[in-house]
């Protein structure tokens, strides 16, 4: 499979479109994913040359029996997580990322995500997210996207995702014509 066939994979998510934020974030397609958990693995070796998928940046959901699904950092444009933040240790670049300097492991940003995707480092008592792996990429992906072996995950832009979102909803949705 080429580079181009696995950015691209069968969910017609156009990759190449950028925001102006350039921000993207990785998602699953819930009717591909099987919670094989080796996107958990793959992170956590990458992370910490360790096979300890508690600590992986992605997780994958093993309580959602019909709907297995892997969930990592959103990158949210207006991320909860930065707005609760006393000390400022959480701030939006290219990805999230978390100041250890700063970070006083009080927990709040954890709580404050709706979609439960940061994770704690428990060797350094602080919080981490999906960083997007711009170090260990793999035909410019993050390895977990690269490598998932049902092609579930997928790196998009927030346009990408909203213009998909866009076009399922046109066309999906029941059109009722009003008789009055």
């Amino acid at each position: 499979m080429s580079a181009q066939q696995v950015r691209n994979h069968k969910n017609g998510v156009n990759q190449e479109k950028k925001n102006p934020s350039g921000k993207t974030l990785i998602i699953c397609d819930f009717t591909k994913c099987n919670a094989c958990y080796l996107c958990e693995y793959i992170c956590s070796l990458i992370k910490y040359n360790q096979m300890r998928p508690f600590l992986a940046r992605i997780k994958a959901d093993k309580h959602a029996v019909e709907f297995p699904i892997a969930i990592a950092c959103r990158q949210c444009e207006d991320a909860p997580c930065i707005k609760v933040c006393s000390t400022e240790a959480l701030s939006m670049g290219d990805a999230l990322t978390c100041d250890p300097e700063k970070c006083t492991f009080c927990g709040w940003c954890i709580d404050a995500c709706p979609f439960g995707a940061l994770n704690v480092d428990y060797d350094t008592k602080k919080v981490v997210a999906c960083d997007l792996c711009p170090e260990n990429r793999i035909d410019d992906l993050p390895p977990c996207v690269a490598l998932c072996p049902r092609e579930a995950l997928s790196e998009v832009t927030w346009d990408s995702l909203r213009e998909k979102s866009k076009e399922h909803l046109q066309d999906n949705l029941l059109m009722v014509e009003y008789k009055g």
